[in-house]
């Protein structure tokens, strides 16, 4: 089971990871797609047929329209009652899955053709992040389960921790020797975005059982974890550096890569303690990831929502101060992680509240189908904000940025749950027919 979920990791990772990936960086699209903002838009580009060639397109839109009377005609011959069934439970979930998946594609790649080159830049970001973040998780989940359940070590804590944290070093000088050792611009670019999830995704999984061990001790924990991370990525990327024998642009080129790489694991992980802190102060204990939302008061979840806009309002103040200083510029993209976590867990305890779902399962997709369409509706808003200069463009563009970070989160609960669903069942169907 592990090979088969290892080798579907890895099919994405290499077939669909580069594309979307290596468009992840918002001053880079432009040069990566090849377009022209000025020229006609992409559907050209991409085979859809012009207003000119549109008597095909209404032929089959009147031959649809004739088998569709015809089937009415059959019903109507039958009777009116004669088609129609009673649903369950499960045929209702997945038809909203297959409605939601089919309105998620025409969105995305009604944004990623959309007119504008910012709005098309986001949606790039957006599904770059979503795929990036997938792979992420499913490599994550099978090398590190498989490494803790071979030793056998699931019930001791600092043993899984210790291995947990070779792992993610494991993970750092791969993503590291690879940029350095790779010459084409695009494998680099995808490398180190799919690299920064991965490191940031493994060091999640060291940090967070540690502040869940020490709850007590929330924010000692956090400075601690934040500054021992801080220091083992910046030890390790000088000593990296060493390693890139190449001189001038393509040297400035690779370095630059691995640090967006190292600030990304940075505050997708560093994000996430700081989520987790919040949600402390307000519940009182720190859940898990993957934890059930159910059983929130709407007194909580408006505090969480208001700590969003807390987060928010940091980034949008520290986005036109962070080329002053680096450290400027960790703080803005952690604390814009931090607002996306929140997002997602504050989305997830609302729905959780207002609504009653089949599973677990099915609410978590729920939840990530409504944060994607409220997703792609606040990038086209935010980008009106930011054309029209109301607000300091740079403050909105982070904002879009953090948007698209919570979209990408989302998808990764999902995945998770989807993950976990499908193996169970390959499982049971294993175990059946080997008669165990």
């Amino acid at each position: 089971m592990a090979c088969r979920r290892l080798l579907l990791a890895s099919v994405l990772a290499l077939l669909t990871g580069i594309a979307p990936v290596e468009a992840a960086r918002h001053e880079d699209v432009t040069e990566l797609l090849g377009i022209d903002g000025g020229k006609a838009g992409r559907a050209s580009e991409i085979g859809v047929p012009s207003a000119a060639n549109t008597s095909k397109v209404d032929s089959d839109t009147d031959l649809t329209a004739s088998a569709h009377g015809a089937h009415h005609g059959e019903d109507t011959h039958q009777g009116t009652g004669a088609h129609h069934h009673a649903y369950s439970v499960v045929d209702i979930a997945v038809g909203v899955c297959f409605v939601g998946f089919v309105l998620v594609m025409t969105l995305t790649l009604l944004l990623a053709n959309h007119s504008d080159d910012d709005v098309r830049a986001a949606a790039y970001f957006m599904v770059s992040q979503t795929v990036s973040i997938f792979c992420a998780v499913t490599i994550d989940g099978v090398m590190g389960e498989e490494i803790i359940s071979r030793v056998k070590v699931k019930g001791d804590f600092w043993t899984g921790v210790v291995l947990r944290a070779l792992y993610g070093l494991s993970l750092v000088v791969t993503v590291f020797v690879r940029v350095a050792r790779t010459e084409s611009k695009v494998p680099m670019m995808a490398t180190g975005v799919l690299g920064g999830h991965l490191v940031g995704y493994a060091a999640l999984q060291v940090f967070g059982p540690l502040q869940r061990h020490f709850d007590k001790h929330a924010i000692t924990t956090i400075v601690v974890c934040v500054s021992l991370y801080y220091i083992i990525l910046r030890a390790m990327l000088w000593c990296f550096e060493f390693l890139i024998q190449d001189s001038g642009e393509a040297r400035e080129l690779k370095i630059k890569t691995i640090h967006e790489c190292k600030e990304d694991a940075f505050a997708f992980c560093n994000g996430f303690l700081l989520a987790q802190a919040s949600k402390f102060y307000i519940l009182g204990f720190i859940p898990e990831m993957h934890c059930q939302p159910q059983g929130r008061s709407q007194q909580e979840i408006t505090k969480l929502f208001c700590v969003v806009g807390l987060y928010s309002l940091i980034v949008c103040v520290l986005a036109p101060l962070k080329k002053f200083a680096h450290v400027i510029s960790l703080a803005q993209r952690t604390a814009g992680m931090a607002a996306a976590w929140l997002l997602v867990f504050a989305g997830e305890w609302q729905l959780f509240r207002e609504a009653e779902t089949p599973s677990y399962a099915s609410g978590i997709m729920l939840v990530t189908f409504a944060n994607t369409m409220v997703g792609y509706a606040l990038v086209v808003s935010l980008d009106f904000v930011a054309d029209r200069k109301w607000i300091r463009p740079s403050s909105v563009r982070a904002v879009i940025s953090l948007v698209a970070a919570m979209v990408g989160i989302s998808w990764e609960k999902a995945f998770h749950e989807a993950d976990h669903a499908v193996a169970s069942g390959l499982d049971s169907k294993y175990r059946w027919r080997s008669g165990g």
